[in-house]
């Protein structure tokens, strides 16, 4: 073969070679193209579907008639009543979904940090952005899995309105059980007619895990006991006036959460009031006893002599020969 014709052969491998690579490629982009409008379409069909779905609930918003109910007034008014309690109970529900797929969205971005490929400077930063707080979005990431499960429940828990902190209170139980745990807990509360508060699923999760019930940390009495009365009395005389300087009526109507709010601080405080009345009766019983064995300690003969106690045998032969003699 001369050397034309094996450069010719050369040159003809080599743009075979080429036509196959390039065929190749645009083979690759075109399937990538195909791949880029597959996307765009499934994206353009869930805009569109959250469109129709926004719309609908936009439509049902506003989709209201005032029932006909016949009867007393009392019957209307407790039928007024009812449906008030059931959107007041829907719109608690609705916040806490928006706080369950907030936290778990919050959880999501944290894990995977897609807030620094967006350009954020921190995770916090990216929580500001949604207008949350960074200890807020902890607490939101601690309670969306338990939120979820609450509000999966329901149905079984009707009178239920699922809130963070008590999600944030259930997670302990839920590390360690799981969902199971969540509603052994919660139909606990139901079975004692208890409502869902914080301090009441503390006493229940500490219930089923077995250990120690809360309890207020232990103060040795000491002289700066009335000086933490008087701050107790402070802070509880400026929480009454902060009270006294609501429209409760007009609040109850413009904050659902509101119900929550105040239910939690009341559950606290009686929850402060039992332990102490709790504490109280402990130590009068203790005081009891101690005054009981006291009494008894004062009551009891003095201890018998050496001679006194080795007498006793030969008082009792006496005793026991008069018995003898009185039968005979």
């Amino acid at each position: 073969m001369s050397r034309k014709d094996e450069l010719a052969g050369r040159a003809g491998a080599l743009t075979g070679r080429s036509t196959a690579d390039g065929a190749a490629r645009a083979e690759q982009q075109n399937a990538s193209e195909a791949q880029a409008k597959a996307n765009a379409a499934l994206a353009a069909i869930a805009a569109a579907e959250a469109v129709q779905t926004q719309a609908g609930e936009d439509a049902e918003l506003g989709e209201f008639s005032l029932p006909e109910v016949p009867g007393s007034a009392k019957d209307r008014l407790d039928r007024f009543d009812r449906l008030l309690d059931a959107e007041l109970s829907r719109t608690v529900r609705v916040k806490a979904r928006y706080d369950m797929v907030l936290g778990h969205v919050l959880q999501a971005v944290n894990d995977s940090g897609d807030w620094k490929e967006a350009g954020h400077d921190s995770f916090e930063a990216y929580a500001k952005v949604r207008g949350v707080a960074l200890s807020r979005a902890y607490e939101l990431m601690t309670a969306a899995p338990v939120l979820q499960i609450m509000l999966s429940a329901i149905a079984e828990f009707p009178t239920m309105r699922p809130a963070v902190l008590h999600g944030k209170a259930l997670r302990s139980i839920f590390d360690s059980d799981g969902e199971s745990g969540v509603l052994t807990a919660l139909r606990l509360l139901e079975e004692r007619g208890e409502k869902v508060t914080v301090p009441a699923l503390a006493l229940v999760c500490a219930e089923i895990e077995g250990s120690d019930v809360p309890a207020a940390r232990s103060v040795k009495p000491s002289r700066s006991v009335p000086s933490a009365l008087a701050k107790v009395h402070r802070r509880a005389e400026a929480a009454r006036k902060a009270v006294e300087s609501l429209d409760i009526e007009a609040l109850s109507k413009l904050t659902p959460e509101a119900d929550n709010v105040f239910e939690e601080i009341a559950a606290g405080y009686e929850e402060a009031a039992k332990r102490l009345r709790a504490v109280k009766k402990q130590a009068a019983t203790q005081r009891k006893k101690r005054e009981k064995s006291s009494t008894t300690a004062q009551g009891r003969k003095p201890p018998r002599t050496l001679d006194e106690a080795l007498s006793i045998p030969s008082q009792e032969r006496a005793y026991d020969a008069k018995e003898d003699a009185a039968a005979g």
